[in-house]
């Protein structure tokens, strides 16, 4: 038996498909046979087609197999696969941190969306010279510190990110506010003890430290130096934006003199007397002197005056600083007796006699006599013991050695004494036996030494202390001080200055100078002997004397 059979052929399956693919986008799937009249795709997640070209969107990530079976006209079948990898897309990063910034400041700016792995991540800020990334550019967080040149306001800080399904550059946009100018106009003139006014730049809060332990939040603040000396003076200024600088400014607040007048002449006088008051003050070199009321005189002291008044002095010392001392008043009344008995003195009305104890003068009757301590005369009770300390023999006195302003005081001090104390008339005092007390200002000094000295009660016979002092007046013609000043020379080194502040007594004169470095005891020789020594390359301490 014969047949006739027909050998169909088998159709080819060629898959047409890309390799990789990014999840959700789509992917286009081709078969490349002929004589094919059916197609059957398996794309490996659960979808199928039966199209001969077919596209698929793969929503998870993975690796997948995808099946192509085609059927020819024969009925004859063929089957081809290929396999796929499905990448993932990188989330869009939300860039946050702060939009508006001051020059100068440091900020940071990152993204909470999780890091795709195979994604790069690159951080760039513009334009470039805006600021400067200071930390890695390829992570999810970067800090920026912002510069303070070139007057940018507009920036923008960006993430650029790549991978084969994406390839996007995140922009943020940055305001850069510049910080405000900040400068110190200083007093042209400032004198310790005396209110100055400093005046501030323009902003909305203020912090000034006067470099003497206060400070202010006002503008245009008042302050007063209690000492002289160089102070470093700093503003901080804070605009609308929040931004702040600050800026310092190096002053040297120039000391005030003393003024202090005394006299050691009465201050009340008789109508008809002559007054004749002698005042007494401290001097120093070159200072001026303003005698009030009406600045009468303007010679040095001592000064007298020769009428009733409210006198003071204002002093004036070489850098033009003033100060103005208590007022003593010179006064005069009335200094005529008075008649007890009538008429105006001298014209009085005779007093009339009078008998104290009864009867008409001169025919008085005679005083009974008084007990003083009880009884009835002549049996008066005896008078009680008055108790009081009888002292043993004692010496008790003392003498110093003035050196300018150093005085050593030295006790002459015999028997049974003990409790020994000094004041030196300048509110400061000592227990030491022989102390050496050095006095800041120049001038006449009552100082006293006290102590107890043992004795006797002369009712009781017991032992008993009693107190002794003596006073002596000590007169310090002077007082030497100087002041220092501090400046920058055209160099740039700093530059000691040296003024001599010493004050003396009335009209007493310094008639010489010499300056030692107090490290060495030594005297350099540029300084000389001088009142005033020429400004010095150094700052070590120095001594006037």
């Amino acid at each position: 038996v014969n047949y006739d059979v027909t050998i169909n052929p088998v159709p080819e399956a060629v898959i047409t498909a890309p390799s990789l693919v990014c999840q959700n986008t789509t992917a286009t799937f081709t078969a490349g046979a002929t004589g094919v009249t059916s197609w059957s795709w398996n794309f490996g997640d659960g979808g199928s087609s039966s199209s001969s070209s077919a596209d698929h969107i793969y929503t998870l990530t993975g690796t997948y197999t995808v099946i192509l079976t085609v059927t020819g006209s024969g009925g004859c079948s063929n089957t081809s696969t290929t396999t796929i990898t499905v990448n993932p897309n990188p989330d869009v990063p939300v860039i946050n941190g702060t939009t508006s910034v001051c020059a100068g400041s440091t900020g940071t700016y990152s993204f909470a969306e999780a890091m795709t792995t195979g994604a790069t991540y690159t951080w760039s800020i513009s334009p470039a010279n805006a600021g400067e990334i200071t930390s890695p550019v390829n992570g999810n967080n970067i800090s920026v510190h912002w510069g303070i040149t070139g007057n940018i306001s507009n920036a923008n800080v960006s993430v650029h990110v790549t991978n084969i399904c994406m390839d996007a550059t995140i922009n943020f946009p940055v305001t850069i506010h510049q910080i405000p100018v900040v400068s110190i106009t200083p007093p042209n003139f400032i004198c310790q003890k005396t209110a100055v006014t400093f005046n501030g730049s323009s902003g909305v809060s203020w912090l000034w430290n006067f470099g003497d332990t206060t400070s202010s939040l006002l503008q245009d603040p008042p302050h007063t130096y209690n000492y002289a000396g160089t102070k470093t003076v700093k503003l901080t200024v804070t605009d609308n934006y929040g931004c702040s600088a600050s800026a310092s400014s190096l002053i040297n607040v120039k000391p005030t003199p003393v003024a202090y007048i005394w006299t050691d002449d009465d201050l009340i006088y008789c109508d008809d007397e002559p007054i004749s008051v002698t005042f007494h003050a401290f001097n120093g070199p070159l200072y001026q002197f303003s005698w009030q009321p009406g600045s009468f005189s303007n010679s040095g002291p001592p000064f007298t005056v020769t009428l009733p008044g409210n006198y003071s002095v204002i002093v004036t010392n070489p850098y033009g600083c003033s100060a103005t001392s208590d007022i003593i008043s010179v006064s005069t009344h009335n200094c005529d007796p008075t008649c007890p008995c009538g008429g105006t003195y001298p014209d009085c009305v005779p007093c009339p006699d009078v008998c104290p104890c009864g009867g008409t003068f001169p025919d008085c009757l005679p005083c009974p006599n008084v007990c003083p301590c009880g009884g009835t005369y002549p049996d008066c009770l005896p008078c009680p013991c008055v108790s009081q300390c009888i002292k043993e023999p004692y010496t008790f006195d003392f003498s110093y050695v003035n050196n300018c302003a150093e005085v050593l005081f030295t006790p002459n001090i015999s028997g049974n004494i003990s409790n020994v104390s000094w004041n030196f008339g300048d509110g400061s005092s000592s227990n030491l036996s022989s102390p050496t007390h050095t006095y800041s200002l120049p001038g006449i000094y009552k100082v006293s030494l006290s102590g107890t000295v043992a004795g006797t009660n002369s009712c009781t016979g017991l032992p008993c202390l009693s107190t002794v002092s003596v006073t002596h007046t000590d007169i310090i013609p002077i007082a030497g001080n100087f002041f220092p000043e501090f400046n920058c020379s055209p160099s740039g080194n700093i530059e000691t200055q040296l003024t001599d502040l010493s004050i003396f007594l009335d009209n007493n004169v310094i008639d010489s100078w010499k300056w030692y470095c107090h490290t060495t005891m030594s005297i350099p020789n540029s300084l000389g002997l001088i009142m005033n020594p020429p400004s010095l390359a150094s700052s070590p301490p120095w001594v006037n004397r």
